[in-house]
């Protein structure tokens, strides 16, 4: 018989045993673990590989050898060790509080990723959380005396934790007994979602307890392409049964059209909305999708009036103490079906993480659950791309926000701690999903950061602080970045203040697609007026327009096909080897104890192009913009040995022009670029792979080809 899966006997193991020894179970399961893993990791966070890491054991385990081969067994069974603490903290999570526990699993959390520890210590966080949390009935309590009182601070409560006064604490109290306090709770929520967002007003009137309706308008917060935010309208009704749905629909809708589709509505369904077991958030799945079938035959029934109401977006929230709600976002361009893409986001996550920008392009599945509440990740297959053999092309969306960022001038580093934490809890969101089976290392990666805050510093100034945070971290953090194959990072944020408003929204992107490895540039973005997607970029630095398409996305799609279909690689493709590389040898010498601090700038280039002059001169354009099979560039390299950086002239034939073959166009270039480094002493290299001469361009050759038939009759 096969042998079973440890996870499977961790799961018979609790079932089989009685409830009150779970804790005794769990304990020494994990602290056996521990007990060998922290052996492990006390000497291989000091030394460069397995074999140094066993010499230090051995060494410090001379006369008990028997320690060192529990740690060799143990670490050639890990996966397997893994997977049964694993098992064990889902299967106790479950069934107990966990308070007892505390103690192993805040050790858990502290096992280092790169040991292979990523999946134990992301769950073990979970847990911990979880364990270190208030209960939930005293935390309704604690936000219960916050909000009664008639002058409440809504700036502030709206600003709190999600556990202390999030969704789920604030849709405990719409049904409240208070008028008073139920009425602060739903302008706190109503709040909570539009956080930043420009000219919100909102007025409510009170009904009675799972009563209440919201009538209120907002602002993207964006920078129009016209300078004339459009003013959007929302209405809300807060009911105590999901039956309530179709009385809602069927009454005046107090909003009106202006000629655009633009306003949006809801329904929350509060303080509870289900029937079914809430022991987990997805416990109340089967019941959840019933009722937003159902919503969507009443939108479609109800559709003339919600239309004549401007009505673009119906969002539904539903209730589920203690758990945060569940969400489902209804479109009118889609004739009111679920857009299964924003299941389970706050109504305003589908404009501020870019969902239906990215849903545009790609084909989405959800991966859930995810680690944190503020971060969505998908599977994206890009649309309308044909099959190749490997299959189609897929993507790892790891979309993240926060509306908070202190940014000073005075600040040079200090500051970067938050951004740093956000984006590695985008990467940590990515090396949970590739645990799924649907997804495994082969799709590359990318990272959407929101920062829905304003910083009130000069954009140059903003520009040049988020180049340099960016710079860090891909050299501090390149080899996870890697091994989660990250080809793209973007940090989005605005520029301004509350009282000029916002001015500028910066969006930074970290890219693969212009060949170098994360290469960082800055641009102003300007979002089409109605519909509020991202529609003009100007470069950051220069004011230039960029155009009207994305600067970045897709741009080298075409031609890697093209070199990749002749056995090749595009050239600029080198320039992020090289980046790799130099982050793999800076590695390699921190963890055998190197002293210097790894370079901001590990790698540079600058592309020499040949002018009307005939003469090199240094440009920043984008790949694909050659119209010679030959390109050159000047690189700075800084490595453990040097630092500071030292230059090359590297050329490099382009095998997606003209097969990559050389013309008296691409002689010049050669020429002019191997004269360049010898002129100021710099080593030129040169990865050739081309087709050879195209001799019929030169007509002094022509004479001396000769060439005829062997058989003339079959030529």
């Amino acid at each position: 018989a096969p042998q079973q899966a440890p996870a499977s006997t961790v799961q018979q193991l609790f079932l089989a045993a009685p409830p009150y020894v779970y804790t005794e179970l769990a304990t020494a399961i994990l602290q056996r673990y521990l007990a060998v893993e922290q052996q492990w990791v006390a000497v291989a966070s000091n030394n460069v590989g397995p074999d140094q890491a066993f010499s230090a054991l051995i060494a410090k385990n001379k006369d008990a050898l028997e320690k060192v081969v529990a740690v060799a067994m143990a670490r050639g069974q890990l996966a397997a060790r893994n997977e049964i603490v694993l098992s064990t903290l889902r299967s106790v999570r479950a069934i107990t509080n966990g308070t007892d526990l505390s103690d192993s699993i805040a050790k858990l959390a502290d096992l280092p990723v790169e040991l292979g520890f990523g999946e134990v210590s992301l769950l073990a966080r979970q847990y911990s959380e979880k364990i270190n949390a208030q209960p939930f009935e005293d935390r309704v309590a604690a936000l219960r005396r916050k909000l009664d009182t008639t002058s409440s601070d809504f700036t502030d409560v709206s600003a709190l934790k999600a556990t202390s006064g999030g969704f789920e604490v604030l849709a405990a109290l719409l049904g409240d007994e208070s008028s008073a306090i139920r009425l602060n709770a739903a302008e706190a929520m109503i709040r909570r979602v539009y956080r930043m967002f420009p000219e919100f007003k909102v007025e409510l009137t009170d009904f009675g307890p799972s009563n209440i309706s919201f009538k209120y308008s907002f602002q993207y917060p964006d920078v129009p392409i016209d300078g004339q935010p459009v003013v959007r309208q929302g209405y809300s009704r807060c009911v105590s049964s999901v039956d309530d749905i179709e009385k809602v629909l069927s009454e005046f809708i107090p909003l009106t059209e202006e000629g655009r589709q633009a306003n949006v509505m809801s329904v929350i369904v509060a303080p509870m909305a289900f029937k079914s077991d809430k022991l987990s958030f997805y416990s109340t799945d089967e019941e959840f999708k019933g009722y937003v079938k159902k919503t969507e035959d009443l939108l479609r029934k109800n559709s003339a009036a919600l239309q004549a109401a401007g009505v673009r977006k119906f969002s539904l929230m539903m209730a589920q103490a203690p758990h945060v709600p569940r969400y489902a976002t209804f479109l009118m361009e889609g004739n009111w079906a679920e857009l299964e893409s924003c299941r389970d986001m706050r109504p305003t996550y589908q404009h501020l993480l870019e969902i239906a920008r990215l849903d545009k392009e790609y084909e989405l599945k959800r991966i859930v659950p995810t680690v944190g509440r503020s971060s969505q990740v998908f599977l994206g297959t890009k649309r309308g791309e044909a099959k190749g053999k490997q299959g189609p092309t897929r993507t790892v969306f790891a979309h993240t926000i926060t509306h908070s960022l202190k940014m000073s001038a005075d600040d040079a580093e200090g500051w970067m701690d938050w951004p740093e934490s956000l984006v590695l809890s985008a990467v940590d969101e990515l090396e949970r999903a590739r645990l799924n089976a649907d997804i495994g290392s082969k799709p590359n990666s990318y990272i959407f950061a929101h920062f829905n805050s304003l910083v009130d510093l000069e954009p140059s100034v903003v520009v040049e602080k988020l180049e340099s945070f960016m710079n860090r971290f891909v050299a501090k953090h390149g080899n996870r970045l890697q091994k989660s194959k990250v080809d793209e990072i973007v940090v989005k944020l605005g520029i301004g203040s509350v009282s000029r408003g916002r001015t500028h929204t910066l969006r930074l992107t970290a890219s693969s697609m212009t060949g170098e490895y994360l290469k960082t540039t800055s641009y102003f973005e300007q979002v089409d007026s109605l519909t509020g997607r991202p529609a003009r970029w100007l470069d950051a630095r220069t004011g230039g327009e960029l155009g009207k398409e994305d600067p970045v996305v897709g741009r080298m799609q075409v031609k890697r096909s093209t070199a990749r279909a002749a056995g090749s690689t595009y050239a600029p493709e080198f320039l992020g080897m090289i980046k790799v590389e130099l982050i793999k040898k800076w590695s390699v010498y921190r963890q055998a104890g190197g002293k210097a601090e790894v370079p901001v700038n590990l790698f540079s280039s600058i592309e020499l192009v040949q002018g009307a002059d005939g003469e090199l001169a240094e440009s920043q354009r984008l790949p694909g913009q050659n119209s010679v099979g030959v390109l050159a560039w000047r690189c700075t390299l800084a490595t453990p040995e040097y630092p500071g950086g030292r230059d090359i002239v590297l050329i490099a034939n382009d095998v997606t022009f003209e097969a990559g073959s050389f013309g008296v166009a691409e002689d010049a270039v050669f020429q002019k670029a191997s004269e360049y480094a010898r002129k100021r002493g710099l080593p030129r290299i040169h990865i050739a792979c081309n087709s050879g001469a195209r001799v019929g361009l030169a007509e002094e050759l022509k004479e001396f080809v000769k060439a005829k038939w062997s058989d003339p009759s079959d030529p």
